[in-house]
């Protein structure tokens, strides 16, 4: 009985110890996906097995987002990319039918009999053992934290141990999932899904302390009054939406700015005049054969960032420019 509780009071200081190690490291500054990483290595180091890692969604084999894989040892995406589907789909059946339950197989020996297509091919890849606990938040299962090839003298030390870190784990993934959605919702127009005023705000800011070459375009939807005033507000936000689907062909999503009602600004940093110049015109060509919607755009280039704001005051007036030639067209044709 003493030999028993001393184990049991070693494990628990041994568990204490390894979660606040654990903590630690998710709480340092820096990457949060090398956090992850070390709280693996650090989990591993107590628990000794050939592979720990991480399994997005539940669904076992498809998508391993972290992974310790010890010295010489086959990676878990190597391994579970030739499994074939019949097996991972036996895995991930399993902890959809248990959700909660870990998935512990202590000898594959039992497979034998049961399911013996899936002992050869664990066989085959020196799958010995597997423990998996589920990572789950708000009752929802979001993965698997899982190791294999541990010692067997210590299954309910290991399974215990990992339970432990996989509630801490969860929470820590699930407030950075969150925080990923809200920066996101932050940054984004939610018609045009290019980013917002605040990204905008945000990258001129961050442009005016570099140095370095900077092309401006600022477009702007002609005649959206008109639209909304004949057809109603929802034609003018399709419109919009279709202007910046427009900009989306010829400009990466992080390119591009929705700053006001139907003001868009393009922002390349470090990009040659030339390149600017060339993506410019490929814009004005797809432009001229939309027969949807007109389109008023100006462009600036200049060779260092810390004048954006230049460069946007002077796109925004070229773009003013060629809007006025726009109305003024419209009035001699009436």
């Amino acid at each position: 009985m003493e030999k028993e509780q001393e184990r049991i009071i070693k494990r628990a200081w041994n568990t204490a110890e390894v979660v606040i190690k654990c903590a630690r490291i998710m709480r340092r500054p820096g990457d949060f996906d090398c956090a992850i990483t070390d709280v693996l290595k650090e989990l591993a180091n107590s628990i000794q097995p050939e592979r720990l890692y991480i399994v997005n969604n539940g669904d076992f084999g498809n998508t391993i987002s972290y992974e310790w894989t010890n010295t010489g040892a086959a990676s878990a995406r190597e391994i579970f990319k030739e499994l074939p589907p019949k097996v991972i789909r036996g895995f991930g059946e399993y902890v959809k039918k248990n959700p909660g339950v870990p998935l512990i197989m202590e000898d594959i020996g039992f497979l034998m009999e049961e399911e013996p297509d899936t002992y050869q091919e664990m066989s085959k890849r020196k799958l010995r053992n597997m423990i998996s606990v589920s990572l789950y938040y708000d009752n929802q299962i979001f993965g698997n934290l899982t190791c294999d090839n541990f010692n067997n003298n210590q299954v309910y030390d290991i399974r215990e141990l990992m339970e432990t870190v996989a509630f801490f784990l969860s929470s820590e993934m699930a407030n950075r999932n969150l925080m990923n959605r809200l920066e996101l919702l932050s940054n984004t127009d939610l018609l045009t899904n290019v980013y917002n005023r605040n990204a905008y705000s945000a990258m001129v800011a961050e442009l005016k302390r570099k140095k370095q070459p900077v092309g401006v375009i600022y477009a702007d939807l002609n005649g959206l009054k008109k639209i909304n005033d004949i057809y109603g507000h929802e034609a003018g936000d399709k419109a919009i939406k279709r202007m910046g689907d427009i900009l989306k062909e010829d400009f990466f999503r992080k390119e591009i700015y929705r700053i006001g009602g139907d003001e868009f600004v393009v922002i390349m940093p470090q990009i040659p005049e030339e390149s600017f110049l060339n993506r410019k015109e490929q814009l004005i060509n797809r432009l001229r054969t939309a027969n949807d919607i007109s389109v008023s755009v100006g462009t600036f280039w200049c060779e260092s960032s810390e004048n954006i704001e230049l460069a946007i005051k002077e796109a925004d007036v070229a773009m003013y420019r060629r809007k006025k030639r726009y109305y003024d067209g419209i009035a001699e044709q009436r």
